[in-house]
């Protein structure tokens, strides 16, 4: 369209019409968004045709998220551990007065090592170098003292005589790795360095019991024995609080157990340089 134009003797009219609209759409708004706290802008926006373009429908797959395995790596620890610590203590007859764990093997392998395996996993595929050690470690000890009760393995008779000093090299070198474990705490949490300063003790009371043993001082090994099981019990009511904390945190309980975070007395080497790289914890609901 144009301008119109009339002229007579008398008088001259112009009219310009106006030009049309360009063609136009209502663009509403996709609601996508990466961000999910944002809020979508519904209404009609008018644009030009030759101007609208739809969002693009983006297939950007998001990352897994697990849960935390640490409850569950806990329980079947505490469930395995505690009976078989009430019969190296003798309690009501448990453990026939003599530590004898046998009774203890159907949790260790199938509470303990496997939920441990289990978990170990879980927090190698969340990238938790730390934890997954432990988990892995702690898995592998119980499949072990499991084996050694199961008399299909031979593991007594093979060793015949030897057993009790040989076994007590084990113990001294779990003591050793938990020692570790503790020094690589300092860097999470007060609980985490206390359960694991109390079963390096734990560790090397148990091992002075078989290598006493052998030597045939029966009053001593005993002795130490129940130096373990307490040991091991004092241990375990560490893992008791860790184990509610990490219950209460996953489902969001109102109030959380302390840890005793120690992250920020130790700092980390990459901090201290100016360094981000990756830095594995151990996590109870999201916190250390």
């Amino acid at each position: 369209m144009g301008d119109l134009h009339l002229t007579s003797p008398n008088f001259t009219l112009d009219v310009r019409l106006k030009e049309p609209p360009p063609e136009t759409i209502p663009d509403y708004r996709s609601s996508y968004t990466d961000d999910p706290n944002a809020v979508s802008e519904i209404g009609p926006s008018f644009k030009p045709i030759s101007h609208f373009q739809r969002s693009p429908h983006q297939s950007t797959v998001r990352a897994a998220t697990y849960a935390d395995p640490t409850p569950i790596a806990l329980a079947g620890s505490l469930l395995s551990n505690m009976p078989s610590t009430i019969m190296l203590l003798g309690w009501g007859g448990a453990g026939g007065g003599t530590g004898n764990e046998t009774t203890a093997v159907g949790p260790f392998l199938f509470l303990d090592s496997a939920l441990l395996y289990f978990s170990g996993l879980a927090e190698w595929l969340r990238h938790q170098t730390f934890a997954a050690t432990i988990y892995f470690t702690l898995a592998g000890y119980f499949g072990a003292q499991a084996a050694s009760l199961v008399p299909g393995f031979g593991i007594g008779s093979g060793a015949g005589s030897s057993y009790g000093d040989s076994w007590g090299v084990f113990l001294v070198f779990m003591g050793i790795m938990m020692a570790v474990f503790a020094l690589g705490s300092l860097r999470i949490d007060v609980v985490h360095v206390y359960i694991f300063v109390i079963f390096t003790i734990c560790f090397a009371c148990e091992a002075a019991s078989y290598f006493i043993a052998e030597s045939a001082r029966d009053g001593a090994g005993y002795r130490w024995r129940v130096a373990a099981g307490w040991t091991s019990l004092a241990g375990s009511a560490g893992v008791w609080y860790l184990f509610m904390a990490s219950i209460l945190d996953s489902v969001d309980f109102p109030f959380t157990l302390p840890l005793g975070d120690m992250s920020n007395y130790f700092k980390g080497r990459k901090a201290r340089t100016g360094g981000d790289g990756h830095r594995s914890r151990v996590s109870v609901g999201g916190r250390v």
